[in-house]
């Protein structure tokens, strides 16, 4: 049996809405619970930071690779627009 599941039971933690912190016992056990719940909010928290973190270097990248090949075709198409608009075929000179 774990200790903790054993102090809930004896502290009667299982019915919060009769508990009463009433003893040095039931502080210490409501402070540990307090703790365990704060620590694994930390943990969310740094993880979803961390996650954040890898979500940016990604898209960082993918931007990156998209807005060369963005200026790779942009390139081909306005060499192919120049030819046209020489040929008459395409609007008017400037």
């Amino acid at each position: 049996m774990e200790y903790e599941a054993f102090l809930e039971r004896e502290h009667g933690a299982a019915e919060r809405e009769t508990f009463v912190c009433d003893t040095e016992g039931k502080a210490l056990w409501a402070m540990r619970k307090w703790a365990t719940f704060r620590r694994a909010l930390n943990q969310r928290v740094q993880d979803y930071r961390e996650e954040l973190d890898r979500l940016e270097r990604w898209k960082a990248e993918e931007d990156r690779r998209d807005l060369g090949e963005l200026a790779y075709f942009e390139g081909l198409l306005h060499g192919y627009f120049d030819r046209l608009r020489d040929q008459g075929k395409l609007g008017r000179g400037v």
